[in-house]
């Protein structure tokens, strides 16, 4: 009776698994820390290749690579060689260069605990420092402990998020049109982020993901922490993009970088004209007094190689119109 009870539930376990690999997603892949980058540029070996359509589950490390973990660690052994690791690229099938790469967040998990750091060299404040330091912010039940008086609600967001550019190549703690270190505190769950595809496969890599982060991050950095961030990619080939646009639900707007917030406004506040004026019936004049009148444009960051801004109009009043959505 003993030996027919263990057949039995030999030939359960079996059908129990043959049923759940039935059920897994063909199409959800999960991607590991181990592979990272530190620069996007032309011609990156992919470290995975993905079907269009598929769902993507990253796992990244924070900006410092996880080096700094305990408040007694030493910054100065802090090997700045693997400043914000962008773990990736991964390899879209079907995109070619002139998409549009369509890149649903559906969510982000944070770390147990963030780091921050000031220094003399960098951040608008960086004039009143005369050395580097950080702090250890522990994450509990959805809330950073900055002191025994304040714990702050997580806003997960995306800081590195990329593909391959046009041409050169881009640090990952610098932004441009290919995406790459946006510091927009937008770019988290609930959101869809449009890349432009400048290469075949797009080459997808993400990282620098913060607990939370103020619009600007003027020290430098945001409460920053490793992550697990799940999306989802479709290529679009019904679209054409200078620059990254993100659709919040809300709101849709083009994130543009640039050497000053001067140059950077001119080419989100221009991609945006160029995409009403093909998607709205208002000719050039009144499209301009809409965005002057219920437009918005925003800082994103100040403290990159290059400057970050974004140019904002509200779906509802473009819906007035016609607007399609993208």
């Amino acid at each position: 009776m003993m030996m027919y009870f263990m057949r039995l539930m030999l030939v359960v376990f079996i059908l129990a698994g043959l049923c759940t690999a039935a059920l897994a997603d063909p199409e959800t892949f999960e991607v590991n820390d181990e592979k990272s980058i530190y620069a996007f540029t032309q011609g990156m070996t992919p470290i995975l290749t993905v079907p269009n359509g598929a769902t993507l589950i990253i796992k990244t490390k924070d900006c410092f690579a996880n080096q700094l973990q305990k408040p007694d660690d030493k910054i100065d052994t802090v090997d700045w060689n693997q400043i914000n690791p962008a773990t990736g690229p991964i390899f879209i099938e079907t995109a070619e260069p002139g998409d549009v790469l369509e890149i649903k967040i559906e969510s982000v998990e944070v770390g147990k605990q963030g780091v921050m750091m000031v220094d003399k060299t960098f951040g608008v404040l960086k004039d009143r420092f005369d050395g580097m330091y950080f702090r250890i912010m522990p994450i509990e039940d959805g809330k950073i402990i900055f002191d025994e008086k304040l714990s702050i609600p997580i806003r997960p967001m995306i800081g590195v998020i990329g593909v391959a550019p046009k041409s050169g190549s881009f640090s990952t703690g610098t932004p441009h049109s290919h995406g790459g270190n946006m510091d927009t505190n937008l770019i988290g769950a609930g959101v869809t982020l449009y890349l432009p595809v400048s290469e075949k496969g797009a080459m997808l890599a993400v990282g620098d993901i913060h607990a939370i982060q103020g619009e600007g991050e003027i020290c430098g950095t945001g409460v920053e922490t490793p992550a697990v961030v799940t999306l989802k990619v479709n290529v679009r080939k019904d679209m054409k993009l200078n620059n990254p646009v993100l659709d919040d639900g809300a709101n849709i707007m083009v994130i543009a970088s640039a050497q000053t917030l001067d140059e950077a406004a001119v080419i989100a506040t221009s991609d945006m004209a160029d995409i009403l004026a093909a998607k709205i019936p208002l000719d050039m004049e009144n499209i301009n007094y809409l965005m002057s009148a219920l437009g918005n444009l925003h800082i994103s960051q100040v403290v990159d190689p290059l400057m970050t801004v974004r140019f904002s109009m509200g779906k509802d009043i473009l819906s007035i119109y016609g607007f399609p959505g993208f």
